[in-house]
């Protein structure tokens, strides 16, 4: 959730992205995802409304028992708000960082005032941590490795040229993980990337917008974790892996190298191949 510097009227949004509003005006204080949002909250939708939805949400299938804008491209629309939003001050600016005495950053890293780093975490040569990035104690982070920029999401407008998706979330790396050499950790959209406790990430590994790994759990090099997936707690991904946008990973899954992963996999399972089938169901 991002929150706004004030609360903005839903129909003026309304008459700035010239959309057609429908149901109750709202008081629209901060942006997020549809289903985390609250009723003061701006969401996007492009599949039929869920009658329990509370917020203002930007759809091309309006459900008259809520509020919202009507749009051709609600996605295309809702970074058309929140580039107005940006643009008029609405949103707030990143607090600044905080770097722990005890935390040791090699000279040529790239760290930007937005960014923590906690106790006795290291940052190697070249690396690039920027946009709130929240690194917190015992890390370690390897040579030439980028943190907190933003992910590939573009929305084509009618003119078939591609708009950027602003990115409004952090990364979250929390205590104990080792990131290593030259790894890519991109922000999330509107929530934040986390990276749990204990985590182990192998050299040249891809992690996208949204992403969250369970604690414990072993990335090889070479893989490549598409947005918004969440992988459990002591999993194995192997060398050259890649995950599907949106997956889910239950918790003590092995995925073998080189393996391309399409569908949700249940806890316990053992999958390899491309597209993935099961090896092995947990007993």
């Amino acid at each position: 959730m991002r929150k706004l510097t004030q609360g903005i009227s839903s129909q003026l949004l309304a008459n700035e992205l010239s959309l057609e509003h429908f149901g109750k005006i709202k008081s629209i204080n901060n942006i997020n995802s549809l289903f985390k949002a609250g009723s003061d909250s701006l969401t996007f939708n492009t599949t039929l409304l869920k009658r329990n939805n509370k917020g203002f949400v930007i759809t091309s299938i309006p459900d008259k028992k809520n509020s919202g804008l009507i749009s051709k491209n609600p996605r295309l629309d809702f970074i058309n708000s929140i580039n107005w939003l940006s643009d008029n001050n609405f949103i707030y600016s990143l607090e600044k960082g905080f770097i722990h005495p005890s935390a040791i950053i090699h000279p040529t890293a790239i760290i930007d005032k937005y960014t923590t780093i906690g106790r006795n975490s290291v940052i190697g040569p070249n690396c690039i941590l920027t946009n709130g990035v929240i690194i917190e104690s015992n890390v370690k982070v390897g040579a030439n490795t980028v943190i907190g920029d933003d992910g590939f999401g573009y929305e084509k407008d009618s003119n078939g040229k591609a708009v950027h998706f602003p990115h409004l979330g952090q990364v979250i790396v929390k205590n104990n993980v080792t990131v290593g050499n030259m790894c890519t950790i991109a922000r999330g959209v509107i929530e934040n990337t986390v990276i749990n406790d204990n985590v182990k990430i192998d050299d040249h590994t891809y992690i996208a917008h949204n992403v969250e790994v369970g604690c414990n759990t072993l990335l090889m090099s070479g893989a490549k974790i598409n947005g918004s997936v969440k992988v459990g707690k002591d999993c194995w991904i192997g060398t050259g892996a890649m995950i599907k946008e949106h997956v889910e990973v239950g918790d003590e899954v092995l995925i073998g190298m080189g393996s391309v992963i399409i569908n949700n996999i249940k806890p316990g399972y053992t999958v390899a191949g491309n597209p993935s089938k099961i090896i092995k169901k947990r007993e």
